[in-house]
């Protein structure tokens, strides 16, 4: 057999968990450090950090929801500059005195290094990889789906459209919107989403004033599953929407973007929901779901009041 073969097998596998690590963030990382959670066999989830991240910090992030959700290893991989291997290696070793850290790496550009200590593998000296794949390994359990091209790109799906504010916020002036908004407005919406139909400035406008009531607002979150169209939708009308109206609209889209297995646009979808406004029960429920790293194939039923039911 060839001596290239053994190392091409090695680069093919890494780049099926590179591709499986873009997929998960639904973005190519740079200047991160992703830990992929497993639970035996299976993958549970990935919990990222700035690459600036203090180890200390990160470890207590994590460890008390993967010691509760039985994380039996991780794969922990750092993407940046060659100098960030220090700090990569500092957040592995402090992981590994609770839970193996079975997999070390530090990708930067186009070449992936191995940090286990005088590990015989192909890259303890870097090898050179694709970091920035663009299909799912077929054997992944990890349904496919766009990668973006950074994270930033993900961050402008909930950043708001300061021009679309401006007009449905002309719009919230009108006094007969309150009499005109309602459920009926909202589930207008989302048959219009089903369709892949827009919503007009006045439609969107009279959803966020529906969208401010209680009642409503829970009859959409029941309502919301995850339907790419209701993400498309929620993010749609988080751009759109004066800050004050941003909660309501922000929040469902963290709720279906994490029910899609979308965890990093969740969080950023929940951060949109509370800059501007109180935390309501809805967001309250989303950041524990994240913090402690629910999955969600851990969701039994969503009761209304906000509660679940999980495995």
């Amino acid at each position: 057999m060839s001596e290239t073969a053994p190392r091409q097998g090695f680069v093919r596998r890494l780049e099926e968990l590179l591709t499986v690590v873009s997929n998960r963030l639904g973005y190519h990382p740079d200047n991160d450090i992703i830990a992929v959670l497993m639970r035996g066999d299976d993958i549970h989830g990935v919990a990222r950090w700035d690459l600036s991240a203090p180890a200390g910090a990160a470890v207590a992030d994590l460890l008390p929801a993967a010691l509760r959700n039985g994380i039996t290893t991780i794969m922990l991989i750092g993407y940046g500059p060659l100098p960030a291997r220090g700090a990569v290696t500092e957040l592995i070793d402090r992981l590994h005195r609770f839970i193996p850290v079975v997999i070390r790496l530090l990708v930067t550009e186009d070449r992936a290094y191995c940090l286990l200590d005088q590990c015989p593998c192909p890259a303890a000296d870097g090898t050179q990889v694709n970091a920035r794949p663009t299909t799912i390994a077929a054997n992944s359990t990890t349904p496919s789906k766009v990668i973006l091209p950074s994270r930033r790109h993900l961050q402008a799906l909930v950043d708001p459209d300061p021009a679309a504010q401006a007009r449905t916020a002309a719009l919230l002036t009108d006094r007969e919107l309150d009499d005109r908004a309602s459920g009926r407005t909202v589930r207008a919406a989302m048959t219009l989403a089903a369709a892949t139909q827009p919503l007009s400035d006045a439609h969107a406008a009279r959803v966020a004033v529906a969208l401010d009531r209680e009642p409503v607002r829970q009859d959409a979150w029941l309502a919301t599953g995850r339907h790419r169209w209701q993400l498309d939708l929620w993010l749609d009308v988080t751009r759109r929407v004066p800050d004050d109206y941003v909660s309501a609209p922000a929040s469902l889209a963290a709720w279906c973007a994490w029910r899609r297995g979308d965890a990093g646009l969740a969080a950023m979808a929940w951060r949109r929901s509370v800059e501007k406004t109180p935390p309501t029960a809805l967001t309250d429920l989303i950041a524990g779901l994240l913090a402690q790293h629910v999955t969600p194939d851990q969701l039994l039923w969503p009761l209304p009041g906000y509660r679940l039911f999980l495995r």
